[in-house]
């Protein structure tokens, strides 16, 4: 397994379970949130984290089954819509 893909899962493992906890932690001591920060940036997180750990185990299904499995050439498509979804949602939560 290369290095790039468990990466990419750990990231994504980050990322999903920071805004999982993160509003879970916010929501249960009913405390409230930045001005800056909408429900949109933990959806964006979450989305993040999910595109990071597909890419991830992608990357791994591609690299054990590379002459079986030829659907899974898009892991570099899929890190790079995870990297713009994150940026598009960063944006669209400071612009605000």
């Amino acid at each position: 397994m290369e290095v790039r893909f468990k990466l990419a899962r750990i990231i994504g493992i980050i990322f999903t379970f920071t805004a999982v906890l993160s509003s879970a932690y916010l929501e249960y001591t009913n405390a409230q949130l930045p001005v800056h920060v909408s429900p949109l940036f933990w959806t964006t997180l979450i989305a993040t984290g999910l595109f990071f750990n597909a890419a991830g185990e992608a990357g791994e299904l591609r690299s054990k089954y590379s002459a079986k499995v030829d659907s899974l050439k898009g892991l570099d498509f899929a890190i790079a819509a995870a990297i713009i979804i994150a940026l598009i949602g960063a944006v669209i939560c400071y612009a605000k």
